[in-house]
């Protein structure tokens, strides 16, 4: 994308089509997918992947996309298998987010 006319912001609809469509592709296509988010202590990491109620983050808008499409898809020739983890390392510390123990 060429970015010498744009806005230097992204609001999380912008974000999701330059980052999510292309991931979902691939995923469609067969490959593993991951969306990794790094920097410190309050950069926007956590906006950036779930966003809010006024601005879905990137996590949930993949989900809406990625149900859809298997909506659309699946039949009797092509079923879909989803599999999704969410780790966080805060502190060298590995958390399985979708585990309640942590």
């Amino acid at each position: 994308m060429d970015e010498s006319n744009t806005a230097k912001y992204a609001d999380q609809q912008v974000v999701f089509k330059c980052l999510g469509e292309g991931i979902l592709e691939k995923a469609f296509q067969g490959y593993n997918a991951c969306i990794f988010a790094y920097g410190q202590t309050g950069s926007g990491k956590s906006f950036s992947m779930m966003g809010n109620a006024e601005q879905l983050g990137l996590i949930p808008r993949l989900c809406c996309a990625l149900f859809q499409r298997i909506t659309l898809e699946q039949n009797d020739s092509h079923t879909f298998k989803v599999e999704v983890s969410y780790m966080e390392i805060y502190n060298e510390k590995v958390r399985d987010l979708l585990d309640p123990k942590g």
